[in-house]
């Protein structure tokens, strides 16, 4: 990527396998699995009864819980995960730099639960008894809204939407920001809370999950020939990105110097072809000279469904 070199200098993470970086980082060396049975709601009547749930959450310590009450849980876990990553870096946010610090931070599908039950409640009490805070509390973009209202952030408050993508296309953006000098800073990431009726039964119609239900923490295996969908995972990944040129990264512990290639690249196919999978990356080594990671997306979808005709 050209421009600006841009460094990490703080994490954030609230995963099925930890409520912090430290301890999710822990689990993923130990080769633990996030999946379990679902128990937020009666889900005996679903095909799929799993997913990767975060477990045991609390905002104690990041967020009020007046203020939490008046948030989805997607919201929830991109706030604490922003927090930490913000506390990691050590940034300090000024009247001089304010203006020079943003926000990018996106969910693929946002407050599901939230609508789910206004809509029930409307339903059997009517329109009258819908809370003020249900649309700020409820749509995609009130993650870096919060952060930036908690950290005086005036620079760009983005909130770009790519489903499964959705985080990285937030982290590429706001790292070409910082590279192109519009910005210094950056609060880039996603966060996701899925794990209700409409969101399993919505992908479960649409055959997409796996039904592994005898054996959720085997379930997850994109590239096995004998996948049978995706697991529901919920959680937040924030990171705090600097431009290496800022002074600001003297008091750093840099975590990563990356080389992010994000070519945002969509397809009219159905499916995408050899030689369409090669333009991609070609277009994406046109930003560096070297490529130190390629990561490949599987929605592992059952083999039946891969192979119906296009016409």
């Amino acid at each position: 990527m050209k421009g600006n070199k841009v460094v990490v200098t703080g994490l954030g993470a609230v995963t099925p396998l930890g409520l912090d970086v430290a301890t999710s980082w822990q689990g993923i060396c130990a080769g633990a699995s996030g999946a379990a049975n679902i128990d937020q709601f009666d889900a005996s009547a679903f095909t799929t009864r799993f997913s990767a749930s975060v477990k045991s959450f609390s905002v104690e310590g990041y967020l009020e819980p007046r203020d939490a009450r008046r948030m989805d849980p997607f919201i929830q876990y991109g706030m604490v995960a922003g927090i930490q990553a913000f506390r990691d870096s050590g940034f300090e946010v000024t009247d001089q730099n304010a203006h020079r610090v943003g926000c990018a931070i996106g969910s693929g599908i946002g407050g599901i639960g939230s609508i789910e039950d206004t809509a029930m409640l409307v339903e059997q009490k009517g329109p009258k008894r819908i809370s003020p805070f249900f649309v700020p509390g409820a749509i995609i973009n009130m993650i870096a809204g919060n952060l930036s209202i908690l950290y005086n952030l005036q620079g760009p408050n983005l909130a770009v939407v790519t489903a499964c993508t959705t985080g990285t296309h937030n982290i590429g953006l706001g790292a070409r920001l910082i590279a192109a000098g519009d910005v210094d800073a950056m609060l880039v990431g996603g966060a996701e809370m899925a794990t209700t009726p409409v969101g399993i039964g919505g992908f479960a119609a649409a055959r997409a999950l796996s039904t592994r239900n005898d054996d959720p923490e085997r379930a997850s295996r994109p590239w096995d020939a004998d996948r049978d969908g995706f697991v529901l995972g919920d959680g937040a990944g924030i990171l705090l990105l600097e431009s290496y040129d800022s002074d600001t990264c003297e008091r750093a512990s840099i975590c990563s110097l990356p080389l992010l290639v994000t070519r945002r690249v969509g397809s009219s196919f159905r499916r995408v072809a050899a030689a369409r999978r090669r333009q991609c990356i070609s277009l994406g080594m046109q930003d560096t000279s070297s490529m130190i990671i390629y990561q490949a997306h599987s929605p592992q979808l059952v083999t039946p469904l891969k192979q119906r005709p296009l016409n």
